[in-house]
């Protein structure tokens, strides 16, 4: 799969960096809000984690610079930032508890199924950015009869970009045969209408759910409306942890393990950025002063 990559190349064979994508959605109904909001819930818990973390790989520097062990530079260096990421994300999940963990489990095992599908169906990780999104779209144009997945992997990149009409558009032709493709197209319009600044209606959701009679599917269908009533309520201003919370002990076990499979590993590299930038901070104070 090849297009562009947020860049151009001139008749001289430059490249030429592309301007950002400018999206008129509202920050709070944009794809992505949800995230952010955790990240902003959860910003004390990685304070105190970055801090143990801070303190672990200061000691281990100290340790190696007594005049008994005088360790090379190349040794503790990296000790230094792999103890402080480690120490970092080990407590982590000591910190994160509570509701505000059955609402990130929640989130995180129907965005893992949402994204394992998008790549299944396209052959790409899923964009992170309106950029990424664009370059997609472009790169891969709709086809007259591409199936109905390959449609509905659409929505959310043309939403991402702030093509509303565009996204409407594909929403409205998804199929509604089975009990399932009747949830989801009733979920996928009712998310572009939000999107959109459009009151939703969510009775007839609900009522496409219990229509499900299939498990899995009336977990995920369950899942999918707790997360977009958290959408509503973040956009209102509300408790929007609240709807996610709730859902997690209907889940039940299929969400068991989901931070360490989609958090904890992003989490993870994060750490060893901050480590590393924190690491060279250290090493300059250690030898400098």
């Amino acid at each position: 799969m090849s297009g562009a990559k947020g860049t151009s190349r001139t008749g001289r064979g430059r490249k030429e960096k592309r301007p950002p994508v400018v999206v008129s959605i509202p920050e709070n109904r944009r794809i992505g809000a949800l995230a952010t909001a955790f990240r902003r819930a959860f910003r004390a818990p990685l304070l105190i984690a970055n801090t143990a973390g801070g303190i672990a790989g200061f000691i281990v520097i100290i340790v190696a610079r007594q005049p008994g062990l005088d360790l090379p530079l190349l040794l503790w260096a990296p000790t230094a930032v792999a103890t402080f990421a480690v120490v970092a994300c080990g407590i982590m999940p000591f910190l994160v508890r509570g509701r505000g963990r059955a609402a990130l489990e929640t989130f995180a095992w129907i965005g893992r199924w949402d994204a394992l599908r998008w790549r299944e169906v396209t052959s790409a990780k899923p964009a992170a950015t309106p950029e990424q999104a664009r370059d997609w779209l472009e790169a891969n144009p709709i086809r007259g009869d591409a199936p109905p997945l390959q449609r509905l992997a659409r929505i959310e990149p043309l939403l991402m970009v702030g093509d509303v009409d565009g996204a409407r558009k594909i929403a409205a032709g998804l199929p509604t045969s089975s009990p399932w493709d009747r949830f989801e197209t009733l979920y996928q319009r009712a998310f572009v209408d939000f999107t959109a600044g459009v009151r939703v209606d969510p009775r007839p959701l609900t009522s496409a759910a219990l229509a499900l009679t299939d498990e899995e599917e009336r977990l995920r269908a369950d899942a999918l409306i707790a997360v977009g009533r958290a959408r509503i309520d973040l956009a209102a201003g509300k408790d929007w942890m609240a709807p996610m919370a709730d859902a997690r002990s209907r889940i039940g076990q299929y969400a068991d393990g989901v931070l360490r499979l989609e958090i904890w590993p992003t989490l993870f590299r994060l750490e060893i950025v901050v480590a590393g930038v924190a690491g060279v901070m250290l090493v300059l104070i250690v030898t400098l002063g």
